[in-house]
């Protein structure tokens, strides 16, 4: 399964989304994939949690 997340839609920017996709990603089981959707820079440049 993968599901979608819009990280730019957040009021902190891509930060928190990105930092909140991490720790989740960590807790999901294998077979489910996370995709990022925004801007490719924004998502690359972000700190990981």
């Amino acid at each position: 399964m993968r599901i979608g997340l819009d990280i730019m839609g957040s009021d902190h920017g891509p930060q928190v989304p990105v930092q909140g996709a991490v720790m989740a990603a960590r807790e999901l089981p294998a077979g489910v994939r996370l995709v990022l959707i925004g801007d490719p820079a924004a998502i690359t440049r972000t700190p990981r949690a």
